[in-house]
């Protein structure tokens, strides 16, 4: 994975029926066939469909686009009766896999333990956990997020080696400013990710270096340039922005890779 490059990944969440998706890979293929500057970058970007819209978005999308999933159980097969395994996925080349999302902490009662198995099962086979952490309003107004995030990323990462922690991406999504529209300052977001990045590499050594970090909540393309520009931010987990073709396009150009690489084709 290249850490010195961006990545920008969409959550679509329980949202974009077919229709949705037709239009939005319509439009999306669109602005980055005929972007010559962005093919000059090594920014990485994809989406998180829903289950039904996966094989979708992945034919319609073009071929460098990543298509993701927004869970998988941590067992192969079985009677696990409403769950997609890992395997189903892998299947498919469907290698990214958002895990512990706050909307699955609290409404499927998924634990660390059962987010760290499942983070374990994906790199065992080669496929990539989007790690999400973050920490309530209560916590946040206590001054306690970077606890809540130091146990989160102790028990999330538990047992992964250091030789696999480059393929691990860390989100940290406050969940006071998921969907809010209210996001934290731009010293605050850097405080914290510069935090995340020290916790990393007291879990992996040096190796946590290498372990990419988003930002996530109320990211759109009016504050994008600021916040993807802080030195621990390697991109971000886009909720709502993701979902119109030509925002998530925006927040994918305002990375600065991308604004020095038109700056270069100017001259």
């Amino acid at each position: 994975m290249k850490k010195n490059s961006k990545f920008i990944f969409g959550n679509w969440k329980m949202n974009m029926i077919y229709n949705d998706v037709s239009t939005f890979s319509k439009t999306f293929n669109k602005l980055t066939r005929k972007d010559k500057i962005l093919k000059k970058t090594n920014i990485q970007y994809g989406v998180a469909p829903t289950f039904l819209s996966i094989l979708p978005a992945r034919s319609m999308l073009k071929s460098n686009i990543i298509v993701g999933a927004q869970n998988a159980a941590g067992i192969e097969k079985g009677a696990y009766t409403s769950q997609i395994s890992y395997s189903q996925l892998k299947e498919f080349d469907i290698n990214y896999v958002i895990l512990g999302h706050s909307e699955v902490r609290q409404y499927l009662h998924e634990s660390d333990t059962m987010i760290n198995a499942k983070a374990l099962k994906l790199l065992d086979n080669k496929m990539v956990p989007i790690i999400c952490i973050g920490e309530s309003l209560t916590e946040y107004k206590k001054k306690k997020t970077i606890a809540v995030l130091e146990k989160q990323l102790v028990a999330d990462c538990a047992n992964i080696s250091p030789e696999l922690a480059s393929q691990v991406i860390i989100a940290y999504e406050p969940i006071w400013a998921i969907g809010t529209g209210i996001t934290p300052t731009i010293n605050e977001i850097k405080t914290t990710c510069n935090k995340i990045r020290k916790i990393l590499v007291n879990i992996f050594g040096n190796a946590g270096n290498s372990v990419r970090i988003l930002y996530g909540g109320s990211l759109k393309p009016e504050n994008a340039l600021d916040i993807l520009s802080l030195d621990n931010v390697d991109g971000g987990l886009i909720g709502g922005a993701s979902m119109k073709a030509e925002s998530l396009y925006k927040i994918i150009t305002s990375c600065p890779e991308y604004i020095r690489a038109k700056k270069q084709n100017e001259k």
